[in-house]
């Protein structure tokens, strides 16, 4: 039999930075998915609001379009 190219500690070493490799990438997954339920949560919370909107302020009326000579909105 042919002797192995690798051999057996870089072997080891190889199958070392695989599985640490594997392992990131599983913790990487597993955030983004938790960060994309989070933002979907987000998402119909926002679309449960009775007027969605971005801006919320106070408001003064002044004063009512309806009631002037040339009625406006």
């Amino acid at each position: 039999m042919d002797k192995p190219i690798v051999s057996g500690d870089a072997m080891s070493g190889l199958v070392a930075s695989a599985m640490e490799y594997m392992v990131d990438s599983g913790q990487r997954t597993v955030l983004f998915l938790d960060i994309m339920r989070r933002r979907g949560d987000q998402y119909r919370e926002h679309l449960a609001e009775t007027a969605p909107n971005v801006l919320n302020y106070s408001v003064d009326l002044i004063m009512e379009g309806r009631k002037l000579d040339h009625s406006v909105n």
